[in-house]
């Protein structure tokens, strides 16, 4: 697979999204910085054995193991070159990701932890002026997104991330992010 989203901007944490001609997977590991060893582009090869997959509210993410139903994060050290000893795989660097444009009234699952691009969206009314979540407390925040036929979906970002303190774009255009799950909240990350 390709990794599609890495923890760079940090809006993700501790996790990065993968994704081949199958689908897309969110891939828990235990470090910072994935980036680094694992940037937007790299491919990746995954030993899945002795891997758990496990359904976070909705989302099907690889961790290792569970422990009090709650889904372990891999390792960092099984992140590794050596193919003998190493879980997750890093191979070539700077791979095309290309996203697939969709609407938001065709997400469904075989979307979910893939690379989508919206076109002809903007933020709600209500939602101008405000920021992407509230950094100077570092929390996150749900904001609108609408499209020309009154379609809504939930744009999620974390408070600890780069763009947290900016204020959402205004106007029409395209959002390309990773479409997710919570419950029965579909919603996007950037």
């Amino acid at each position: 697979a390709v990794v599609v989203a890495d923890d760079e901007s940090g809006n993700f944490y501790k996790n990065v999204v993968i994704q081949d001609e199958t689908g897309g997977l969110t891939v828990r590991i235990e470090a910072n910085n994935l980036y680094t060893v694992l940037p937007v582009g790299r491919k990746v090869y995954i030993r899945a054995q002795g891997l758990t997959l496990s359904d976070y509210n909705g989302l099907v993410q690889l961790g290792f193991g569970e422990e009090d139903g709650n889904l372990l994060t891999i390792p960092f050290p099984l992140v590794s070159d050596d193919i003998e000893t190493g879980v997750i795989i890093p191979g070539e660097r700077d791979q095309l990701v290309t996203p697939t444009t969709v609407e938001i009234n065709t997400l469904g699952n075989a979307a979910l932890n893939t690379l989508i691009q919206l076109d002809e969206v903007q933020f709600a009314d209500g939602e101008l002026g405000q920021t992407y979540a509230d950094a100077e407390n570092q929390f996150s925040e749900n904001r609108t997104l609408v499209d020309c036929d009154g379609n809504e979906i939930v744009v999620r970002t974390s408070g600890f991330s780069s763009f947290a303190g900016t204020t959402i774009a205004e106007g029409k255009g395209s959002m390309l992010a990773i479409y997710s799950i919570f419950g029965d909240t579909k919603q996007l990350l950037i």
